[in-house]
Protein backbone atom coordinates (compact mmCIF):
# COMPACT_ATOMS: atom_id res chain seq x y z
CA UNK A 1 0.00 0.00 0.00
CA UNK A 2 1.17 3.82 -0.71
CA UNK A 3 -0.04 5.31 2.66
CA UNK A 4 0.51 5.40 6.27
CA UNK A 5 -0.22 7.26 9.56
CA UNK A 6 2.31 8.85 11.87
CA UNK A 7 1.64 8.11 15.10
CA UNK A 8 3.59 11.09 16.90
CA UNK A 9 1.54 14.21 14.48
CA UNK A 10 -1.36 11.70 13.37
CA UNK A 11 -0.98 13.23 9.69
CA UNK A 12 -1.29 11.07 6.80
CA UNK A 13 1.36 9.74 4.36
CA UNK A 14 1.59 9.17 0.88
CA UNK A 15 5.00 7.86 -0.69
CA UNK A 16 4.11 8.71 -3.92
CA UNK A 17 3.40 12.19 -3.32
CA UNK A 18 5.12 15.08 -4.11
CA UNK A 19 5.72 15.81 -0.72
CA UNK A 20 7.67 12.67 0.52
CA UNK A 21 9.27 12.08 -3.32
CA UNK A 22 12.41 12.78 -1.90
CA UNK A 23 12.48 12.10 1.28
CA UNK A 24 12.99 7.96 1.12
CA UNK A 25 15.59 8.11 3.87
CA UNK A 26 13.24 9.95 6.16
CA UNK A 27 10.55 7.29 5.97
CA UNK A 28 12.94 4.41 6.00
CA UNK A 29 13.63 5.72 9.94
CA UNK A 30 10.60 6.01 10.91
CA UNK A 31 9.59 2.88 9.97
CA UNK A 32 12.63 1.34 11.79
CA UNK A 33 11.58 3.51 14.57
CA UNK A 34 7.97 2.32 14.79
CA UNK A 35 6.36 5.33 14.17
CA UNK A 36 4.29 4.34 11.28
CA UNK A 37 1.21 2.27 11.63
CA UNK A 38 -1.80 1.31 9.29
CA UNK A 39 -4.43 3.63 9.17
CA UNK A 40 -7.18 1.11 9.45
CA UNK A 41 -5.98 -1.74 10.77
CA UNK A 42 -3.25 0.34 13.15
CA UNK A 43 -0.46 -1.88 12.82
CA UNK A 44 3.14 -1.08 12.57
CA UNK A 45 4.01 -1.16 8.69
CA UNK A 46 7.78 -0.49 7.19
CA UNK A 47 8.37 1.19 4.42
CA UNK A 48 10.12 -0.38 1.10
CA UNK A 49 12.00 1.25 -1.59
CA UNK A 50 14.14 -0.59 -4.51
CA UNK A 51 14.81 -0.74 -8.04
CA UNK A 52 11.51 -2.64 -9.11
CA UNK A 53 8.84 -1.58 -6.79
CA UNK A 54 7.72 1.92 -6.24
CA UNK A 55 7.64 3.04 -2.85
CA UNK A 56 5.28 1.53 -0.43
CA UNK A 57 4.87 0.76 3.13
CA UNK A 58 4.17 -2.75 4.15
CA UNK A 59 2.94 -4.67 7.11
CA UNK A 60 5.19 -6.27 9.36
CA UNK A 61 2.58 -8.96 10.30
CA UNK A 62 0.26 -11.07 8.42
CA UNK A 63 -3.12 -9.47 8.65
CA UNK A 64 -6.25 -9.00 6.15
CA UNK A 65 -6.51 -5.74 6.59
CA UNK A 66 -8.59 -4.68 3.29
CA UNK A 67 -5.58 -1.81 2.18
CA UNK A 68 -3.21 -4.58 2.43
CA UNK A 69 -5.40 -6.31 -0.70
CA UNK A 70 -4.86 -8.85 -3.27
CA UNK A 71 -4.01 -6.38 -6.59
CA UNK A 72 -2.73 -6.92 -9.54
CA UNK A 73 0.52 -5.57 -10.50
CA UNK A 74 -0.91 -3.61 -13.51
CA UNK A 75 -3.49 -2.14 -11.51
CA UNK A 76 -1.03 -1.28 -8.63
CA UNK A 77 0.91 0.16 -10.87
CA UNK A 78 -1.89 2.30 -13.10
CA UNK A 79 -2.75 3.36 -9.67
CA UNK A 80 0.34 5.03 -8.83
CA UNK A 81 0.57 6.41 -12.18
CA UNK A 82 -3.24 7.87 -12.14
CA UNK A 83 -2.13 9.06 -8.73
CA UNK A 84 0.62 10.89 -9.81
CA UNK A 85 -1.02 12.66 -12.67
CA UNK A 86 -3.73 13.78 -10.83
CA UNK A 87 -1.62 15.37 -8.00
CA UNK A 88 -0.32 17.35 -10.79
CA UNK A 89 -3.71 18.00 -12.54
CA UNK A 90 -6.02 18.66 -9.49
CA UNK A 91 -6.04 21.58 -7.69
CA UNK A 92 -7.06 20.51 -4.28
CA UNK A 93 -6.01 17.27 -2.12
CA UNK A 94 -5.79 13.89 -3.28
CA UNK A 95 -5.94 10.80 -1.46
CA UNK A 96 -4.52 7.39 -2.08
CA UNK A 97 -6.58 3.83 -0.21
CA UNK A 98 -9.01 5.74 1.16
CA UNK A 99 -10.86 3.95 4.15
CA UNK A 100 -14.28 5.80 4.67
CA UNK A 101 -16.28 5.65 7.90
CA UNK A 102 -18.05 2.23 8.19
CA UNK A 103 -17.02 1.26 4.79
CA UNK A 104 -14.54 -2.19 4.50
CA UNK A 105 -13.26 -1.68 0.92
CA UNK A 106 -11.11 1.32 0.23
CA UNK A 107 -11.10 3.74 -2.65
CA UNK A 108 -8.16 3.74 -4.72
CA UNK A 109 -8.14 7.37 -5.18
CA UNK A 110 -10.35 10.19 -4.07
CA UNK A 111 -10.26 13.41 -5.17
CA UNK A 112 -11.37 16.11 -2.20
CA UNK A 113 -12.76 19.78 -3.48
CA UNK A 114 -13.00 22.28 -0.48
CA UNK A 115 -12.35 19.25 2.52
CA UNK A 116 -15.56 17.31 0.86
CA UNK A 117 -15.01 14.25 -1.74
CA UNK A 118 -15.71 15.52 -5.18
CA UNK A 119 -14.65 12.23 -7.31
CA UNK A 120 -13.54 8.45 -6.93
CA UNK A 121 -11.05 6.84 -8.91
CA UNK A 122 -10.62 2.79 -9.31
CA UNK A 123 -8.20 1.15 -11.36
CA UNK A 124 -9.10 -2.82 -12.71
CA UNK A 125 -7.87 -5.28 -14.72
CA UNK A 126 -9.98 -8.18 -13.82
CA UNK A 127 -13.60 -8.91 -12.72
CA UNK A 128 -14.78 -8.47 -9.45
CA UNK A 129 -16.78 -10.96 -8.11
CA UNK A 130 -18.98 -8.92 -5.14
CA UNK A 131 -19.47 -5.57 -7.49
CA UNK A 132 -21.67 -4.08 -4.67
CA UNK A 133 -19.30 -4.37 -2.02
CA UNK A 134 -16.72 -3.13 -3.74
CA UNK A 135 -18.61 -0.13 -5.13
CA UNK A 136 -20.21 0.49 -1.42
CA UNK A 137 -18.04 3.11 -0.26
CA UNK A 138 -18.50 5.76 -3.14
CA UNK A 139 -22.61 4.46 -3.45
CA UNK A 140 -22.81 4.79 0.36
CA UNK A 141 -21.74 8.30 0.68
CA UNK A 142 -23.10 9.11 -2.67
CA UNK A 143 -19.88 10.03 -4.34
CA UNK A 144 -19.62 10.33 -8.42
CA UNK A 145 -17.01 7.39 -9.57
CA UNK A 146 -15.48 6.37 -11.77
CA UNK A 147 -14.18 3.14 -13.33
CA UNK A 148 -10.96 2.87 -15.34
CA UNK A 149 -9.41 -0.36 -17.13
CA UNK A 150 -5.91 -1.32 -17.26
CA UNK A 151 -4.85 -1.57 -21.10
CA UNK A 152 -4.19 -5.60 -20.58
CA UNK A 153 -7.79 -5.62 -19.70
CA UNK A 154 -8.92 -5.78 -23.61
CA UNK A 155 -8.44 -7.15 -26.76
CA UNK A 156 -8.70 -4.88 -29.83
CA UNK A 157 -8.17 -7.19 -33.16
CA UNK A 158 -9.32 -4.92 -36.33
CA UNK A 159 -10.40 -1.46 -34.52
CA UNK A 160 -12.64 -3.52 -32.24
CA UNK A 161 -12.67 -4.28 -28.61
CA UNK A 162 -13.35 -7.65 -26.68
CA UNK A 163 -15.20 -6.90 -23.57
CA UNK A 164 -15.54 -8.26 -20.46
CA UNK A 165 -18.97 -8.83 -18.99
CA UNK A 166 -18.35 -6.43 -16.25
CA UNK A 167 -16.79 -4.03 -18.35
CA UNK A 168 -19.88 -3.84 -20.43
CA UNK A 169 -21.94 -3.25 -17.63
CA UNK A 170 -19.79 -0.64 -16.70
CA UNK A 171 -19.84 0.98 -20.34
CA UNK A 172 -20.67 5.18 -19.48
CA UNK A 173 -22.99 7.80 -21.46
CA UNK A 174 -21.59 11.05 -20.69
CA UNK A 175 -23.90 13.36 -22.10
CA UNK A 176 -21.45 16.08 -22.80
CA UNK A 177 -18.91 13.77 -24.82
CA UNK A 178 -21.38 10.99 -25.84
CA UNK A 179 -23.72 13.12 -27.43
CA UNK A 180 -24.97 14.32 -31.22
CA UNK A 181 -23.64 11.86 -33.52
CA UNK A 182 -22.87 8.71 -30.33
CA UNK A 183 -26.45 8.94 -30.19
CA UNK A 184 -26.70 6.64 -26.47
CA UNK A 185 -23.51 4.85 -26.81
CA UNK A 186 -20.70 4.97 -24.27
CA UNK A 187 -17.44 5.04 -23.64
CA UNK A 188 -14.73 3.38 -21.70
CA UNK A 189 -11.41 4.51 -20.18
CA UNK A 190 -8.13 2.23 -20.13
CA UNK A 191 -4.69 3.15 -18.79
CA UNK A 192 -1.89 2.06 -20.55
CA UNK A 193 0.74 1.86 -18.34
CA UNK A 194 3.55 1.21 -20.63
CA UNK A 195 2.98 4.45 -22.20
CA UNK A 196 1.39 6.47 -18.93
CA UNK A 197 -1.54 7.43 -21.16
CA UNK A 198 -5.05 7.29 -20.90
CA UNK A 199 -7.22 5.97 -24.08
CA UNK A 200 -10.94 6.58 -24.25
CA UNK A 201 -13.03 4.45 -26.43
CA UNK A 202 -16.27 6.39 -27.18
CA UNK A 203 -19.77 6.01 -29.22
CA UNK A 204 -19.17 2.15 -27.98
CA UNK A 205 -21.50 0.16 -30.31
CA UNK A 206 -22.28 -4.36 -30.02
CA UNK A 207 -21.00 -5.39 -33.35
CA UNK A 208 -20.90 -8.72 -32.71
CA UNK A 209 -23.40 -10.43 -29.48
CA UNK A 210 -22.06 -10.53 -26.57
CA UNK A 211 -18.62 -9.21 -26.70
CA UNK A 212 -17.48 -7.64 -29.82
CA UNK A 213 -17.76 -3.51 -29.81
CA UNK A 214 -17.19 -1.09 -32.08
CA UNK A 215 -15.92 2.72 -31.31
CA UNK A 216 -16.28 5.93 -33.27
CA UNK A 217 -13.30 7.83 -31.90
CA UNK A 218 -10.39 6.77 -30.02
CA UNK A 219 -9.30 9.35 -27.14
CA UNK A 220 -5.52 9.18 -26.23
CA UNK A 221 -3.44 11.59 -23.79
CA UNK A 222 -1.09 11.81 -21.59
CA UNK A 223 -2.43 11.40 -17.85
CA UNK A 224 -0.34 14.23 -17.14
CA UNK A 225 -2.45 16.08 -19.89
CA UNK A 226 -5.85 15.24 -18.59
CA UNK A 227 -8.58 17.32 -17.41
CA UNK A 228 -11.19 16.89 -14.96
CA UNK A 229 -15.03 17.78 -15.47
CA UNK A 230 -17.42 18.76 -13.11
CA UNK A 231 -18.70 15.28 -12.80
CA UNK A 232 -15.01 13.96 -12.29
CA UNK A 233 -14.59 12.13 -15.69
CA UNK A 234 -11.21 12.16 -16.89
CA UNK A 235 -11.22 14.00 -20.15
CA UNK A 236 -8.90 14.84 -23.10
CA UNK A 237 -8.04 18.26 -24.61
CA UNK A 238 -9.67 16.90 -27.89
CA UNK A 239 -13.02 16.04 -25.87
CA UNK A 240 -12.69 19.91 -24.95
CA UNK A 241 -12.23 20.43 -28.58
CA UNK A 242 -15.35 18.71 -29.52
CA UNK A 243 -17.13 20.27 -26.95
CA UNK A 244 -16.92 23.62 -27.96
CA UNK A 245 -17.43 22.71 -31.66
CA UNK A 246 -20.34 20.93 -30.66
CA UNK A 247 -21.78 23.86 -28.84
CA UNK A 248 -21.23 25.96 -31.74
CA UNK A 249 -23.23 23.24 -33.95
CA UNK A 250 -25.80 23.30 -31.33
CA UNK A 251 -26.19 27.36 -31.47
CA UNK A 252 -26.00 26.47 -35.45
CA UNK A 253 -29.19 24.34 -35.15
CA UNK A 254 -30.88 25.82 -32.92
CA UNK A 255 -30.54 29.43 -34.45
CA UNK A 256 -31.33 27.15 -37.92
CA UNK A 257 -34.32 26.00 -36.54
CA UNK A 258 -35.61 29.39 -34.87
CA UNK A 259 -34.93 30.91 -38.52
CA UNK A 260 -37.07 28.22 -40.16
CA UNK A 261 -39.91 28.66 -37.40
CA UNK A 262 -39.91 32.24 -37.68
CA UNK A 263 -39.99 31.60 -41.12
CA UNK A 264 -43.26 29.30 -41.08
CA UNK A 265 -44.72 31.97 -39.01
CA UNK A 266 -44.29 34.66 -41.15
CA UNK A 267 -45.87 32.59 -44.23
CA UNK A 268 -48.69 31.59 -41.90
CA UNK A 269 -49.38 35.49 -41.03
CA UNK A 270 -49.15 36.11 -45.11
CA UNK A 271 -51.24 33.68 -45.53
CA UNK A 272 -53.71 34.67 -43.27
CA UNK A 273 -53.56 38.29 -44.24
CA UNK A 274 -54.29 37.16 -47.95
CA UNK A 275 -57.35 34.67 -46.42
CA UNK A 276 -58.71 37.50 -44.59
CA UNK A 277 -58.16 40.65 -47.68
CA UNK A 278 -60.06 37.31 -50.31
CA UNK A 279 -62.80 37.23 -47.36
CA UNK A 280 -62.92 40.86 -47.30
CA UNK A 281 -63.01 41.19 -51.10
CA UNK A 282 -65.18 38.47 -51.70
CA UNK A 283 -67.86 40.31 -49.22
CA UNK A 284 -67.64 42.93 -51.03
CA UNK A 285 -68.21 41.27 -53.88
CA UNK A 286 -71.21 39.84 -52.88
CA UNK A 287 -72.57 42.99 -51.17
CA UNK A 288 -72.50 44.65 -54.10
CA UNK A 289 -74.04 41.68 -56.10
CA UNK A 290 -76.92 41.65 -53.93
CA UNK A 291 -77.46 45.43 -53.59
CA UNK A 292 -79.13 45.64 -57.02
CA UNK A 293 -82.11 48.33 -58.15
CA UNK A 294 -85.17 46.46 -59.84
CA UNK A 295 -85.73 47.91 -63.51
CA UNK A 296 -89.93 48.00 -63.17
CA UNK A 297 -90.19 49.39 -59.17
CA UNK A 298 -87.20 51.20 -58.76
CA UNK A 299 -86.54 49.44 -55.71
CA UNK A 300 -83.08 48.24 -54.26
CA UNK A 301 -83.14 44.88 -53.15
CA UNK A 302 -81.31 42.05 -52.74
CA UNK A 303 -84.36 39.64 -53.57
CA UNK A 304 -83.65 39.98 -57.14
CA UNK A 305 -84.16 36.78 -59.82
CA UNK A 306 -82.32 38.01 -62.42
CA UNK A 307 -79.63 40.49 -62.75
CA UNK A 308 -78.80 43.28 -65.49
CA UNK A 309 -75.92 45.13 -66.41
CA UNK A 310 -74.67 48.64 -64.19
CA UNK A 311 -76.27 47.06 -60.76
CA UNK A 312 -79.87 46.56 -62.47
CA UNK A 313 -82.31 44.06 -61.48
CA UNK A 314 -86.00 41.94 -61.96
CA UNK A 315 -86.99 41.44 -58.84
CA UNK A 316 -88.52 38.72 -57.92
CA UNK A 317 -92.21 40.52 -57.35
CA UNK A 318 -92.11 41.66 -60.69
CA UNK A 319 -90.69 38.71 -62.46
CA UNK A 320 -94.18 37.95 -63.89
CA UNK A 321 -94.56 41.29 -65.73
CA UNK A 322 -90.98 40.69 -66.92
CA UNK A 323 -91.74 37.11 -68.36
CA UNK A 324 -94.94 38.70 -70.04
CA UNK A 325 -92.96 41.57 -71.65
CA UNK A 326 -90.06 38.92 -72.67
CA UNK A 327 -91.56 36.08 -74.18
CA UNK A 328 -88.35 35.54 -75.67
CA UNK A 329 -85.99 36.18 -73.08
CA UNK A 330 -84.49 33.28 -70.46
CA UNK A 331 -87.26 33.87 -68.39
CA UNK A 332 -90.11 34.10 -70.97
CA UNK A 333 -88.04 30.98 -72.41
CA UNK A 334 -88.28 29.06 -69.50
CA UNK A 335 -91.94 29.65 -68.69
CA UNK A 336 -92.80 28.08 -72.28
CA UNK A 337 -90.51 25.09 -71.56
CA UNK A 338 -92.79 24.33 -67.98
CA UNK A 339 -95.82 25.42 -69.35
CA UNK A 340 -95.21 22.95 -72.71
CA UNK A 341 -93.91 20.34 -69.79
CA UNK A 342 -97.62 20.72 -68.09
CA UNK A 343 -100.11 18.41 -68.09
CA UNK A 344 -103.05 19.29 -70.69
CA UNK A 345 -106.38 19.33 -68.60
CA UNK A 346 -109.00 20.92 -68.67
CA UNK A 347 -111.40 22.11 -71.76
CA UNK A 348 -111.45 25.56 -73.45
CA UNK A 349 -112.13 27.97 -76.33
CA UNK A 350 -109.61 28.71 -78.90
CA UNK A 351 -109.14 32.17 -79.44
CA UNK A 352 -108.83 31.95 -82.69
CA UNK A 353 -111.24 29.37 -84.52
CA UNK A 354 -113.61 29.92 -81.22
CA UNK A 355 -113.70 25.76 -81.04
CA UNK A 356 -114.03 24.45 -77.62
CA UNK A 357 -110.78 21.51 -76.67
CA UNK A 358 -108.52 20.30 -74.73
CA UNK A 359 -106.17 19.76 -77.06
CA UNK A 360 -104.68 23.56 -76.82
CA UNK A 361 -101.18 24.85 -76.71
CA UNK A 362 -101.81 27.41 -75.05
CA UNK A 363 -104.19 28.24 -71.88
CA UNK A 364 -105.29 31.51 -70.06
CA UNK A 365 -106.96 30.56 -66.69
CA UNK A 366 -108.12 33.96 -66.66
CA UNK A 367 -110.82 33.76 -69.25
CA UNK A 368 -110.81 30.04 -69.54
CA UNK A 369 -109.57 30.60 -73.76
CA UNK A 370 -106.73 28.64 -75.33
CA UNK A 371 -104.86 28.46 -78.71
CA UNK A 372 -105.38 24.94 -80.03
CA UNK A 373 -102.94 23.07 -82.22
CA UNK A 374 -104.19 23.81 -85.33
CA UNK A 375 -104.24 27.45 -84.51
CA UNK A 376 -100.86 27.58 -82.78
CA UNK A 377 -98.59 28.62 -86.34
CA UNK A 378 -101.53 31.78 -86.98
CA UNK A 379 -100.82 32.50 -83.75
CA UNK A 380 -96.89 32.18 -83.82
CA UNK A 381 -97.35 34.29 -87.55
CA UNK A 382 -99.10 37.24 -85.59
CA UNK A 383 -96.95 37.61 -82.67
CA UNK A 384 -93.59 37.70 -84.50
CA UNK A 385 -95.27 39.71 -87.68
CA UNK A 386 -94.50 37.24 -90.53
Amino acid sequence: MFISLQQTTGSRITSLSKQWRDREEELRKLGQSDELICPHCKELVTFRCGEINRPHFAHRQDTKCPLKGNRSPQEIEAKAQLYEALEHTWPDEVQMDVMLDGETQPIDILLLKNGEPFAAYWTLSRTIRNWDAFTAPAENHQIRYHIIYTGDAHKHPEDQLILQKQQRDQIHHSQEFDSCEFANHGHLSFIDIESSQLVIYRGLTCVHSPNGYQYELKRTAPLRQLHINTNGELITSEDISYTKELAILIKQRQEELHRRIEEKHRREREEAEARAKRLISQQQRQQKTKQRQCIYCHQDTDAWALFRPGGKCVCHACLPNHKQQNPNSAAGVLKRAETAARPKIGVYTCVYCKKETSEWSIMSNANKTCVCKECLPEHNRRRTGK
